[in-house]
């Protein structure tokens, strides 16, 4: 349920920042008992990416049942649940301190500007061609483990024989291409490399991402083309460098002025007491202090249960609860949405009345989620016979193709395998111009559905491909798979072991539907000027 929620309030989120310009009426467009939706708030909603998509029916529909809901949430005080404030108060930070977010737009979107004296610049210095080699390591343990620490990695000796400890291990990726000014991201943490010589090495570099260890293996001279044919790819490249550089620098004083100390003994013991799917921690004490840092000149200690609380409030976040160096970047990025809250507010965000707007939503939001997770959800109940029931019942209406033709292709993780799948696409589109890149080996496989012998997300990657279509990866059994789709023939029933999962999330939307369709009964609409609302909006 807890991935159920993150990614509920995350599409309405998406759904409520495109438009936050109040409106100068503030007449009541839609009242359900003690809820009204205002012009205001309706013109902010009805601009937002998710609802924006909808037919003019489907948004009325949309808002009623939010209504429905939002009304029973005030009745029954939710305002007053401690989580649900909690989970505010994350997912506000969340967004104040994300790209595009209030901090963002007001304080760093003005800086991002680059001139038509950047681009010719840039191109001046795009007359040599670099031979980069790069390994990239996920975490710092994994740059602990391959290079020594208290020996500097300065020549190409030492590079390949970093390379060649690496080799069997999937984490750990190697890169080679040819590469100009302004060489992003690498060139963010690297401006030397404009005046690169061969076999220079540098790294391991800690980046956004993780950290690089690179070579110049070779360079040649070249002739740039003419400004008008580069400077949309070049100003591109510099505006996603001055992003990267801006967001590095601000992580880089946030941890500078907090200055946290980390109990590495306590992460790595927590790490190791993850329950990743349930996301628990038995047996973990919550007092378990695991950093300590300075804020708004006081002392705080960050502790087990606080992490606990992050991972139950957080709109989103990324890595392992299992690895230390996962957690610790957990830890850090509690610190940066904090302290850029903290500034955020000292720019007067809380008298902002549109941040208002977007707050009111979040919280709504919030409530429409848990009235779910409590009053909905625990009442589906879908069997493996109602499954078969419906699959029965319906099997003529659900069709497939019958027998493909493809190579299938193999890789030992998920980068390599997008490499892949770009060599891949370069030959079959006759793109290769010089590179010598080999054609990875395919196994040609012939797929005949009824013998259901393919999981279903190859047999669904097959269906959405037409003749020459290559699929994104596809995670099957600990291996990365591409698919190339040289032919698709026929139709059919789809077999039970594909269709299940469709006719559950239908099912379960049936469910779902009617429970709220019998809380719309209980708080009836009142007052409805939706679509009049609308059709003077397109006068």
């Amino acid at each position: 349920m807890m991935l159920i929620r993150i990614v509920c309030l995350l599409a309405l989120l998406a759904g409520i920042t495109g438009g936050c310009n109040p409106a100068s009426s503030d007449d009541t467009v839609l009242q359900i008992g003690t809820y009204r939706l205002s012009r205001t708030e309706f013109e902010s909603i009805s601009q937002g990416a998710t609802y924006k998509a909808l037919t003019d029916e489907q948004l009325r529909m949309r808002l009623v049942e939010e209504g429905s809901i939002l009304s029973y949430a005030r009745e029954h005080g939710y305002d007053t649940i401690e989580l649900l404030n909690r989970q505010l108060d994350y997912a506000l930070r969340y967004y104040v301190s994300s790209v595009d977010g209030y901090l963002w737009n007001k304080k760093v979107k003005p800086l991002l500007q680059v001139s038509s004296e950047d681009i010719r610049k840039a191109q001046a210095m795009r007359t040599q061609e670099y031979q980069l080699e790069s390994l990239y390591f996920p975490n710092e343990a994994l740059v602990k483990k391959y290079c020594t620490a208290n020996r500097p990695l300065a020549t190409a000796r030492d590079f390949y024989a970093v390379r060649e400890k690496t080799k069997a291990d999937p984490q750990v990726n190697f890169y080679r291409g040819f590469r100009r000014y302004p060489f992003f991201p690498l060139g963010v943490y690297l401006p030397s490399l404009a005046e690169a010589r061969v076999g220079e090495v540098w790294g391991p570099i800690e980046t956004l991402s993780g950290f690089f260890l690179v070579h110049v293996a070779d360079k040649r001279a070249i002739t740039p083309g003419p400004v008008e044919q580069e400077q949309q790819a070049i100003r591109e490249e510099l505006l996603l460098g001055l992003k990267e550089k801006y967001i590095r620098e601000s992580q880089q004083q946030v941890l500078r002025e907090m200055k946290p100390q980390l109990q590495e003994e306590a992460i790595a013991q927590i790490a190791s007491k993850a329950d990743v799917k349930e996301r628990t921690w038995r047996g973990v004490d919550p007092d378990l202090l695991l950093m300590e840092y300075e804020f708004a000149g006081t002392h705080s200690r960050y502790k087990a249960a606080d992490l606990m609380e992050f991972v139950q409030c957080q709109p989103m976040f990324s890595g392992s609860l299992s690895k230390p160096d996962d957690v610790k970047k957990m830890l850090h990025a509690h610190l940066v949405g904090i302290s850029l809250f903290a500034q955020a507010q000292q720019m007067g965000m809380d008298t902002d009345s549109a941040y208002q707007q977007l707050k009111k939503r979040y919280q709504q939001g919030i409530f429409i989620q848990h009235f779910k997770q409590e009053q909905i959800y625990p009442k589906i109940s879908i069997g493996e016979a109602d499954l078969e029931r419906y699959y029965q019942e319906h099997q003529k209406e659900l069709n497939c193709f019958a027998s493909a033709e493809l190579l299938l292709y193999k890789y030992s993780n998920k980068q390599r395998a997008f490499e892949g799948r770009q060599l891949i696409l370069d030959h079959h589109t006759h793109k290769m111009d010089g590179k010598g890149k080999p054609l990875p080996i395919g196994e040609r496989v012939a797929v005949q559905v009824k013998d259901t012998l393919y999981s279903k997300a190859v047999i669904d990657a097959i269906a959405r491909l037409g003749p020459g279509g290559i699929s994104i990866p596809i995670e099957e059994n600990g291996q990365h798979l591409v698919i190339y789709l040289v032919s698709k023939s026929g139709s059919g029933p789809t077999p039970y072991k594909y269709a299940k999962e469709g006719i559950r999330e239908l099912l379960f939307s049936q469910q779902e539907q009617a429970l709220i369709t019998a809380l719309e009964k209980v708080y009836p609409v009142k007052v409805d000027h939706i679509k009049t609302t609308l059709e003077q909006s397109k006068q």
